[in-house]
């Protein structure tokens, strides 16, 4: 298989349109609503979101432009996100037309767990991209996995030069033993427990907690860390227990890197080496 890598920008509200009814506009629409919701739960899920689903929020706004400006696309692209989706829609909606029925049932099917599970599109885009960067180089590409189901992800081929092709999109919380969505769902319990302790509190406060193994998405421990940090803090001299051990210290606000003149450039490595420092 090939596929124009050059595209006109006049052409894409109608790739638009084609990537969209794979799977139907409520099942992008029910996505980018869900993502939208999230990025509001607390200050921790924008850059979060933003980082692994840009695909889905560059879609989003795309929709809108389009709606807006009587069926145009934004050009050139606004953000880099942007020109990542455009890459993306113009290659699934040509190598969707080019499949058979059972290539075009998996890739939908590729595109609806991407849309629905928390690795996004990433490992689909992933795959595209690297079909793209083959095509570029005038190499022939049979989607093996996608077409016939399983084996390797493509074969390409260029004259004589045959080779198979396997992706694979890593996450960048493999290896991690506190995976941030995980963490961040924990932030979501916490942050009205944390603004609570500051409004009774008359300067601010670290709260250090260390979890003698991975933290799950399992509620109860949410539930149970959350509980037992809302106790510490009320006692502000910390506590261990089996599930956890925490810590609390106190600083002042006025001499803390929150205190610089409206305006500076606090970054989240300035506050944690400020508070590395502190604890020795």
């Amino acid at each position: 298989m090939k596929i124009q890598i050059d595209i006109s920008p006049k052409k894409l509200p109608s790739l638009v349109r084609q990537v969209t009814d794979i799977v139907g506009w409520h099942v992008w629409k029910k996505r980018i609503q869900e993502l939208e919701s999230l990025s509001t739960s607390n200050a921790l899920w924008p850059e979060f979101i933003l980082e692994r689903h840009s695909l889905e929020i560059a879609f989003g706004e795309t929709i809108k432009y389009i709606k807006n400006t009587g069926g145009r696309c934004a050009w050139p692209p606004r953000t880099a996100d942007e020109y990542r989706l455009y890459s993306f829609i113009a290659m699934v909606a040509q190598v969707y037309r080019k499949l058979g029925q059972n290539g075009k049932t998996r890739l939908s099917g590729a595109l609806r767990n991407g849309l629905k599970q928390e690795y996004g599109l990433g490992p689909l885009a992933f795959e595209m991209k690297t079909a793209t960067h083959l095509m570029a180089r005038g190499f022939d590409v049979t989607f093996q996995d996608i077409e016939n189901g399983g084996g390797h992800d493509f074969l390409a081929v260029s004259g004589e030069t045959i080779f198979e092709v396997e992706c694979k999109h890593v996450s960048a919380d493999i290896g991690r033993k506190l995976h941030r969505r995980k963490l961040y769902n924990l932030a979501e319990l916490l942050s009205p427990v944390l603004s609570q302790a500051l409004e009774i509190s008359h300067g601010g406060f670290h709260v250090r907690v260390t979890i003698p193994d991975r933290l799950n998405g399992n509620s109860e421990q949410h539930q149970l860390l959350t509980s037992e940090i809302q106790m510490a803090l009320s006692s502000g001299t910390g506590s261990e227990t089996p599930s956890c051990a925490i810590s609390v210290e106190k600083f002042d606000i006025a001499t803390s890197p929150f205190s610089l003149e409206p305006g500076a450039n606090l970054t989240t490595y300035d506050i944690r080496e400020k508070f590395c420092r502190d604890q020795g």
